[in-house]
């Protein structure tokens, strides 16, 4: 069967087309794991953007691999496509492949992960069905079926393996190793299907005037697939240099408000603790992880705050105030809260100094 395989792989097809498919599916495989690594970190409001690309990245990068690959191969016959069924095929992966990715992102577990699998397997043989569909020569096609169960398996196996070896991606030979395992997931299903292929000529058949010679649909197809993947391997790099630019400013504003004096606070209407800086952790002598989510007036002796925190916030509120650390020993401050319109509307800022 391998062989079979590798002898339709070597004597069907067109070596230099062959490679330049395997290439694109290469560069569509880890410009889709990277908008989907993208999508996994992105925040929720922003996961539907990110996910659409992953879609149109993976189904663009199956379709544009297919049909390379089928220029690439020789039945002994022209060969032309058709023209609706050939739109229909990248529309069905960009939907089916889509669907599954936002399985994997929006669900975790192994159970989720295999469903996902199966699904974005199922996308990449869905397109390859209609794919063929679009085929157009003088001949019938007929197809070996152990060889297409196998075609089927192998996608999915593929596929579910790119989203397990995608589970740990922080860091980059995670997403090179799902990049090439996604790449597996194309090339595998593609030639394995190719191998149970028959053609029978049959001069009883008319290749429709309106298909498309393959010529001009490989240089379409390369050049669409090559310009869509370029721009959305772009938007992601982009966007992820921008977010480590962001990380990294924010580490340098916090370094600078940790190194200070004065403690700060973030709360919330409720008068809860959102975020403390360092010089406050330290005033009451606890982690980050403690305070969180504690009343801030909690973290003092005989701090009297206003039920209605925001409306007085609006005005300034200061307060002389006793802080108590964790293990008891009492300082006296100064506590001064504004309300600060340029954070979340319900955003309180508390100044805590030493009271003079």
């Amino acid at each position: 069967m391998i062989f079979e395989i590798y002898q339709c792989i070597v004597i069907e097809h067109d070596y230099r087309l062959v490679i330049l498919a395997a290439m694109i599916s290469l560069f569509a495989s880890y410009t889709t794991m990277s908008l989907l690594q993208r999508a996994k970190e992105a925040e929720e409001s922003a996961r539907k953007h990110w996910g659409l690309l992953t879609a149109i990245s993976a189904g663009s990068g199956v379709w544009a691999t297919h049909f390379v690959a089928m220029i690439a191969y020789d039945p002994g016959m022209p060969v032309a496509f058709d023209v609706i069924l050939t739109v229909l095929s990248v529309l069905v992966a960009i939907v089916v492949c889509g669907a599954g990715f936002a399985i994997w992102v929006l669900f975790r577990g192994i159970l989720p992960l295999i469903i996902a699998g199966t699904v974005v397997g199922s996308g990449i043989a869905s397109m390859h069905w209609v794919g063929m569909d679009a085929v157009r020569l003088q001949g019938t096609i007929h197809y070996d079926q152990p060889y297409l169960l196998l075609a089927v398996f192998l996608g999915v196996g593929f596929s579910s393996l790119t989203l397990y070896a995608m589970k740990s991606f922080n860091r980059q030979r995670y997403l090179l190793r799902g990049s090439f395992l996604f790449m597996a997931a194309i090339c595998t299903l593609h030639f394995t299907a190719m191998t149970a292929v028959n053609v029978t000529y049959d001069p009883t058949v008319s290749v429709p005037t309106y298909a498309v010679p393959k010529v001009y649909i490989v240089l379409g197809v390369t050049l669409a697939a090559g310009l869509l993947l370029a721009l959305t391997l772009a938007s992601a790099l982009i966007d992820r240099h921008m977010a480590k630019r962001f990380q990294e400013e924010a580490r340098y504003l916090r370094d600078i408000v940790d190194a200070g004096t004065e403690g700060i606070v973030l709360l919330d209407d409720k008068g809860r603790i959102l975020a403390a800086n360092g010089p406050f952790l330290r005033l009451v002598g606890r982690r980050h992880q403690v305070i969180q989510g504690l009343m801030f007036k909690h973290c003092f002796r005989n701090l009297e705050l206003d039920e209605d925190l925001l409306e007085a916030a609006e005005d300034s509120i200061e307060r002389q105030a006793v802080a108590i650390h964790a293990d008891g020993s009492e300082r006296s401050v100064q506590v001064a809260l504004n309300l600060q319109h340029g954070l979340a509307a319900t955003s309180i800022v508390a100044l805590v100094t030493a009271a003079t």
